[in-house]
């Protein structure tokens, strides 16, 4: 018997921009396909990362699928946690809720099978090194709606480090989108 299934691939894309001369004072670790464009007196930083949805996230995928409730992902949250992620992890941070800056997704729009939603985080409201990022079905990070998380150094497929550390440089903007993709496989 031939079996179907269904591969949801969630991508972070990132574009920083910061101030040529607070080049060196940043940290960026973690991303992949990284691109660094010299720009008079700015430079931007490109990169993406996989990420790995969480079991409540899956769950909130079936249920919206078959109609069984479920809620839409409308913001994108960091936080300076670095707790371990798991499957079954349901918050950013589990242990403060004061280090989480959530924004609402913006440009949440599919093309073929795919979504992606952004929010662009500043000096001014998110200013503090990034452990964790993820995509949130709630305003708050209350442990139920949590859909995926990038970072967090846990187990596989988890386990990566992860960390943009930008507080160094004196103005800087960091525009962050998770792509999801359903695939057939």
């Amino acid at each position: 018997m031939n079996k179907s299934s269904m591969n949801i691939k969630g991508t972070l894309k990132c574009e920083i921009t910061i101030p040529s001369n607070d080049f060196k004072k940043v940290t960026i670790e973690g991303l992949n396909n990284r691109h660094t464009h010299f720009d008079g007196d700015n430079v931007t930083i490109s990169g993406e990362r996989s990420n790995s949805f969480v079991n409540i996230g899956l769950e909130n995928a079936l249920d919206r699928l078959f109609g069984l409730g479920g809620a839409v992902v409308s913001h994108i949250g960091v936080t300076n946690d670095a707790t371990a992620v798991t499957a079954t992890t349901t918050k950013l941070d589990p242990t403060d809720d004061d280090s989480v800056t959530l924004l609402t997704a913006q440009s949440l729009a599919r093309v073929d099978r795919v979504v992606t939603g952004e929010a662009t985080f500043t000096h001014v409201n998110a200013n503090f090194a990034y452990k964790k990022i993820g995509f949130l079905t709630t305003s708050t990070d209350a442990g139920t709606g949590l859909i995926d998380v990038i970072g967090g150094g846990g187990t596989t497929p988890y386990n990566q480090a992860f960390n943009i550390d930008l507080t160094g440089a004196t103005t800087w903007s960091a525009t962050l989108g998770i792509e999801v993709e359903f695939k057939a496989s």
